[in-house]
């Protein structure tokens, strides 16, 4: 078989697993390859192939990550979004994910983990498994499936000075960084509070590198966690 015919067999693979988003390792691709491309020298030619196949006809793009250690592949949208697309019915996963990636936003960056559910709280988002409403296993979701799933980071901050008081952070990950648009994060929460963009200035100022005052002549002196006062 040809490198061109490895290549296809690499990209089945790929579109077989990437519903389940989560990182794919070298040697599961190396696994997918015909045996005789399977090595390290055929294996970029291959990967080049792959790669072309997934843009064009797919619209996808492979990225590489870490993940303990280990260099590892994402696959996500060719183009960044101003939503996070996921397969259909998983809406309610959706809506937790980019409540809280937007939360977390406009909060920093990272928020501990017991602010983030007492904001979820204000949503009727429940940290307990419940047997019924939209949002029925929320705590697995933002613990494991979107932690495995690259989309949130999940750590141990600990106090300056202690090995043993901590607290647990929540960050993007960079499935998220590849898949949503901050800008659009901001644009939402503006148009949803009625207020500028450029009046959220620790965030404006990642976007957009120049403070937030320097347009119009406006002083912008609101918090950066003006979404909710938590």
């Amino acid at each position: 078989m040809s490198c061109e015919e490895s290549a296809i067999k690499v990209v089945k693979f790929i579109l077989n697993v990437v519903e389940k988003r989560l990182p794919i390792k070298r040697g599961e691709i190396m696994g997918a390859m015909n045996d005789g491309f399977a090595t390290n020298k055929t294996y970029p030619e291959v990967m080049v192939r792959v790669e072309h196949h997934l843009a064009k006809t797919f619209g996808y793009a492979i990225q590489d990550v870490m993940v303990k250690n280990t260099k590892s592949y994402i696959v996500v949208p060719k183009n960044i979004t101003s939503h996070l697309v996921m397969p259909p019915g998983k809406w309610p996963e959706v809506t937790l994910l980019y409540l809280t990636l937007t939360y977390i936003f406009m909060k920093g960056g990272k928020v501990a983990e017991n602010t983030l559910w007492r904001f979820l709280g204000t949503l009727n988002i429940s940290q307990e498994e419940r047997s019924d409403g939209i949002f029925r296993n929320a705590n697995k979701l933002l613990t494991e499936t979107f932690v495995k799933q690259l989309y949130l980071v999940r750590e141990k901050d600990y106090e300056e000075g202690g090995d043993a008081d901590f607290v647990i952070q929540y960050s993007w990950g960079p499935r998220s960084e590849f898949e949503l648009s901050k800008k659009a994060v901001l644009d939402y929460v503006a148009q949803v509070l009625k207020r500028p963009a450029r009046s959220f200035i620790l965030q404006y100022r990642e976007l957009y590198g120049a403070p937030a005052s320097s347009r119009d002549g406006e002083s912008s002196q609101a918090a950066p966690s003006s979404l909710i006062p938590l």
